[in-house]
C-alpha cells in the first residue's frame, strides 16, 4: 500500500483517524506490473501516511506580488512558514489551467519550489509541491480519492494531503497539497532520472512538441517520435511495436482507471492532464494528473473508444481490447460503494 493516500487528522499531532485504516483495507487490488521502484529513503512516505492538515503562510514583498500580477507563470521570491518552520526565500508561481487559474489578487493556486531561490531545505523530503485551490472541486476530495485509487491499483501517482493557506496575512482557506512531478519524484518512484518526463500541457497529444519537465535524457524529442510511429501501422506490426515501447499492463490499467473514475479531462478522453515518463531503457509510463473533476457523470461509459493517440492505437488491437475489458473487471472492487463511501463521509 506504499503511496496510498490516507485520511487527514485535524492537526499534525493528532492520530491517524479510523477512516484511514478503513481506506487502507478497502483500496486493495492486485497491483499491475508497472515500473515502480520506490526509493528506500522516502521521508515523504511518512508525511503523507499520517495525513496532516499543514498550515502554510506565504508572504510576498510588494515588488514580488506585482511580478506575479504581470506574469503568474514566472517564479517570484517569497518568505514562507511551513508548519511553523520559517523559510526566508522560496520560489512560488501561480498554477492552474482554464478552469482553475486565478490571479494573485483572487484565490490563486501555487507551485512552491523550496530551492528556486537557492535554498537547500526540504519539506519531508519534498523540494517542490503544489497548493491547488480547488476552484473546480468544492469538496477538495477528488484528487485525494482519484490518486488514492491509482496508488491502490499499484500504479505510480502523486500523493495528496491538505493545507490551510494564509497569503500576505489573509486566510485563503483549505487547499489540496499535492506532490509535484519533478526529478525527485522520478527518483522516489522509479529509482532514477534516466529518461524524459513530459508535461501533456493543455489538450496536447503525444504528437505535439510537449514540454520536458524533468529527466536527463536528450532534448531532441526522438523518444516521442518513436512512440508516435509505433501508433501507426496495422495489426501485428503495431501490436509488436507497442509492446516494446509501452508498459502495456500499466497502460491498460491507466486507461481503465481514467474511465472508471469518470476522468473526462484526462489523457485518454481529452488528451489533457497527464504526464508521460519515457525512460531511457524501459517502456513508457503514463501518469495521472488533474483529477479535480472526477466522478462527475455516473453514466459515463467505460467502453467508448478513446480519441487519445496512444489509447486509440492500443485499443484498436483486439487482443489488447480484450485485456482492457478483463482489467475493468479486475479493478472493479476498488469502486465498491460500501468500501469507498464510508471513508469519504468520515473525511
Amino acid at each position: 500500500m506504499s503511496g496510498t493516500n490516507r485520511l487527514p487528522p485535524l492537526s499534525c499531532a493528532a492520530p491517524v483517524p479510523r477512516a484511514a485504516a478503513i481506506l487502507a483495507l478497502c483500496l486493495a487490488a492486485a497491483p499491475a506490473p508497472a515500473q515502480q521502484k520506490p526509493a528506500a529513503d522516502d521521508p515523504a512516505k511518512a508525511f503523507f501516511g499520517r495525513q496532516p492538515v499543514v498550515r502554510v503562510r506565504i508572504d510576498l514583498a510588494a515588488d514580488q506580488r506585482e511580478k506575479l500580477r504581470q506574469d503568474g507563470r514566472a517564479y517570484a521570491t517569497a518568505a514562507q512558514r511551513l508548519d511553523g518552520k520559517e523559510l526566508a526565500a522560496v520560489g512560488v508561481k501561480l498554477k492552474g489551467a482554464a478552469g482553475s487559474y486565478q490571479s494573485i489578487d483572487e484565490r490563486p493556486g501555487f507551485t512552491v519550489h523550496l530551492g528556486k531561490a537557492g535554498g537547500t531545505e526540504r519539506f519531508f523530503g519534498l523540494q517542490k509541491f503544489h497548493l491547488n485551490n480547488g476552484a473546480q472541486d468544492g469538496t477538495r476530495l477528488h484528487e485525494w480519492v482519484g490518486n488514492g485509487v491509482f496508488a491502490a491499483a499499484g500504479l505510480p501517482a502523486p500523493r495528496v494531503a491538505h493545507a490551510l493557506l494564509e497569503l500576505d496575512g489573509k486566510a485563503m482557506g483549505l487547499y489540496v497539497l499535492r506532490e509535484a512531478f519533478d526529478g525527485e519524484f522520478l527518483a522516489r518512484r522509479f529509482g532514477g532520472k534516466d529518461g524524459n518526463l513530459y508535461d501533456g500541457g493543455f489538450c496536447q497529444d503525444v504528437d505535439q512538441p510537449l514540454q520536458k519537465d524533468a529527466g536527463n535524457g536528450p532534448d531532441d524529442r526522438a523518444d516521442l517520435q518513436r512512440l508516435c510511429r509505433a501508433c501507426q501501422g496495422v495489426d501485428a506490426r503495431r501490436e509488436a511495436a507497442l509492446q516494446v515501447l509501452i508498459d502495456l499492463p500499466h497502460f491498460l490499467d491507466f486507461l481503465a482507471l481514467e474511465a472508471m473514475l469518470g476522468h473526462w479531462d484526462g489523457y485518454s478522453l481529452n488528451m489533457n492532464n497527464y504526464r508521460l515518463w519515457l525512460p531511457a531503457s524501459r517502456p513508457a509510463v503514463f501518469l495521472p494528473h488533474g483529477m479535480d473533476q472526477v466522478f462527475g457523470d455516473s453514466e459515463a461509459s467505460v467502453l467508448d473508444h478513446p480519441p487519445g493517440l496512444v489509447a486509440s492505437a492500443v485499443l484498436q488491437i483486439p487482443a489488447f481490447r480484450k485485456r482492457y475489458r478483463e482489467r475493468l473487471k479486475a479493478l472493479l472492487p476498488l469502486f465498491a460503494p460500501d468500501r469507498l463511501v464510508p471513508p469519504v463521509k468520515e473525511l
